[in-house]
């Protein structure tokens, strides 16, 4: 019969908490490569993704980005 000491409980403790935090970290890398990954590749097919419809990015698409607001002067 295997007898269990202090030491081997924290070696798993420590070997459980790396797997943890592994998963936890790869999970979230996931999530983030999942809404990044559409985006990139959109720019390399050159079209543009605006609420969810594909247009293609042309020299006389309109810039899909606000106009700037005119700041005070000084």
């Amino acid at each position: 019969m295997f007898k269990f000491t202090i030491r081997d409980l924290l070696w798993l403790t420590i070997v459980a908490a790396l797997a943890a935090g592994w998963w936890v970290d790869r999970s979230r890398l996931k999530e983030l490569l999942d809404e990044v990954a559409p985006r990139s590749l959109a720019l390399e097919l050159g079209i543009s993704l605006r609420d969810g419809v594909r247009y293609p990015i042309t020299s006389d698409s309109p810039n899909p980005s606000p106009p700037a607001r005119n700041m005070p002067s000084e």
